[in-house]
């Protein structure tokens, strides 16, 4: 077992059992990211009932209670990830018909949207999802994948640019040969 899965196995013990520095460090490592993922299939009105952190307490509620249960065997963080990424998503979604069950005629239309069209995928679908889309990113090569997926989590231009030490003009173009790559391997 490497160090980093022997780390991750220690903090995924350590939330199991409770530990309060262990939780703070899982709410300041994924909080904002998932906020923003909750966010980012939230339609308006369902983000009028409740908001991205609602959901974020809610994934943090059922991730701590399915831990302690010993539900969970993650060999790394890139696993507890694609988990919570998960997670939070059938959150929104429960979430979602929760408020829409609660609302008459047009209103609930408004609340469900996308939501209700959208099927609700397993667990294991989204770890196959996070498996492709990380095989995908690796082909890219270390700045174009970390670009793709920055872009994927909803930074604009200008924050990517700040982030990879380079000008937005070279963000869009390492994006548009990103997206030709990911399109033939795609196609192939």
């Amino acid at each position: 077992m490497s160090d980093n899965q022997e780390d991750s196995q220690d903090w995924l013990r350590q939330l199991a059992e409770g530990d309060d520095l262990a939780a703070q460090q899982f709410v300041t490592a994924f909080g904002p990211a998932l906020q923003k993922i909750a966010a980012d299939k939230m339609t308006p009105a369902l983000i009028q009932r409740m908001g991205p952190d609602d959901v974020f307490e809610s994934v943090c509620r059922t991730f701590f209670r399915r831990a302690q249960d010993g539900q969970f065997s993650l060999p790394d963080r890139e696993s507890l990830w694609r988990l919570l990424c998960a997670i939070t998503l059938n959150k929104v979604r429960l979430h979602a018909k929760f408020h829409a069950a609660q609302k008459p005629g047009s209103l609930r239309s408004a609340v469900l949207d996308d939501q209700a069209k959208a099927p609700v995928i397993s667990v294991e679908e989204a770890v196959k999802f996070a498996d492709e889309l990380s095989r995908l990113l690796e082909s890219l090569g270390e700045t174009e994948g970390e670009l793709v997926r920055l872009k994927l989590e909803g930074y604009s231009h200008a924050d990517i640019a700040e982030q990879l030490n380079c000008t937005e003009r070279t963000v869009g173009r390492l994006l548009v040969r990103a997206r030709a790559v990911l399109d033939a391997q795609l196609e192939g």
